[in-house]
């Protein structure tokens, strides 16, 4: 019971402890996950426009969106989705509208500035706002490239060492998960597709 806590810790116990439930089937744990994932999202947006941002330094500030960025690109990439591919393809594309949104935001900013200013070379935090915002893209697929090579690896380490077997398999069979059940794995590919439909919009 709350009582029995000390200290702070108290604090964190439910005030209903009969109500502090958390969902054990698949679609209650994925749903879960999804609120979870996009508090992750918005953290950085809700620090930056809370009271407390003001006792912060800039420096602590960068700190905390390296870590929010981080753990989203885990929980969006990670190999604990493996046989769930619905759930990391909802994550991903989570993560991806978020970084397109971004992008939109830096670069209607960084066309506005040079409208109004024509011949000035533009504001270089406007053009660094434009490249974070393309790093975030880029950091997604780099992420999932490696958790696809460490799970194609996992999957293969057999008689001989994974990365003997990976030398001898083409990079596309390995993204495509080629050879083993499709139906559990969201591919390299589908990202790729996620990002053209993103793209395009």
């Amino acid at each position: 019971s709350k009582g029995d806590l000390g200290g702070d810790a108290a604090f964190l116990a439910p005030l209903e402890a009969s109500t502090a439930k958390l969902p054990t089937d698949a679609a209650g744990c994925d749903a879960l996950e999804n609120l979870i994932f996009e508090e992750v999202l918005q953290a950085q947006q809700r620090l930056e426009q809370s009271p407390y941002s003001v006792a912060l330094t800039s420096a602590q500030l960068e700190s905390f969106g390296k870590v929010s960025h981080q753990l989203a690109l885990h929980l969006a990439t990670g190999s604990r989705h493996f046989g769930n591919p619905a759930l990391q393809r909802t994550l991903c594309k989570a993560f991806m509208q978020k970084a397109f949104h971004k992008l939109k935001t830096a670069l209607t900013a960084l066309a506005s500035a040079q409208a109004e200013q024509p011949g000035k070379p533009p504001d270089a935090s406007l053009e660094a706002a434009v490249k974070a915002a393309l790093g975030n893209l880029v950091d997604l697929f780099f992420a999932k490239f490696n958790t696809d090579l460490a799970r194609w690896q996992q999957e293969h380490a057999g008689a001989n060492t994974a990365s003997v077997v990976a030398t001898q398999t083409p990079l596309q069979e390995i993204l495509d998960a080629k050879g083993g059940d499709r139906r559990t794995v969201f591919t390299y590919a589908e990202l790729f597709g996620l990002f053209i439909t993103e793209f395009e919009r």
